[in-house]
């Protein structure tokens, strides 16, 4: 498979053209890179990233998550203030919370989300 790639990438950087129709330069390969041992260990993967769905009605505010078990869910305010903070214990909660008039951040884990609350 190595082999194989290694060749796919060699025969399309000798044949590739610019777009001026010269060849593109091709520098020599180090033979020290391609003796080098490659790992072959696959980082974890969390192929059930959380999910996140918003439902607002006036001021209530609806947050249903799948998949976020053990993460936090924080809302923050355009200031940075802490408004409400909860731990997700399994994977599928929904939490209910009302927020006054205005704009908020809602972040669970690596996702963030921009609400607005109208009344």
């Amino acid at each position: 498979m190595k082999q194989f790639l290694l060749y796919t990438i060699l025969t399309l950087t000798f044949f590739s053209v610019s777009a001026y129709g010269h060849s593109a330069k091709v520098e020599p390969l180090n033979a020290e890179v391609l003796s080098e041992p490659v790992s072959t260990e696959l980082a974890e993967v969390n192929e059930e990233s959380a999910t996140i769905a918003i439902a607002i009605r006036g001021n209530a505010v609806q947050v249903h998550v799948v998949n976020g078990q053990g993460q936090s869910l924080k809302v923050y305010d355009l200031v940075g203030r802490l408004k409400y903070e909860s731990h997700v214990e399994s994977n599928d909660k929904t939490f209910h919370f009302s927020l006054s008039k205005g704009i908020y951040l809602i972040n669970l884990g690596k996702t963030t989300r921009r609400i607005s609350v109208a009344g």
